[in-house]
């Protein structure tokens, strides 16, 4: 079993296959999406995921 065999719960509300990321870079991480003190860190995140994009979508 690999992480690509994992369904999880979307913030959407439904589910989620991890498998459409194979062969991808991707960073996982388990919040509470509900908690609002949860905000603050959610936005750390999407600051570190727009890093890594640039960096792995940086033409040579």
């Amino acid at each position: 079993m690999s992480v690509c065999d994992i369904e999880i719960d979307a913030l959407t509300g439904g589910p989620a296959n991890l498998a459409q990321y194979k062969g991808t870079a991707v960073l996982i991480v388990n919040i509470a999406s509900q908690c609002g003190l949860t905000c603050p860190v959610r936005l750390d995140l999407a600051a570190v995921s727009s890093e890594l994009h640039a960096i792995l979508h940086r033409s040579a």
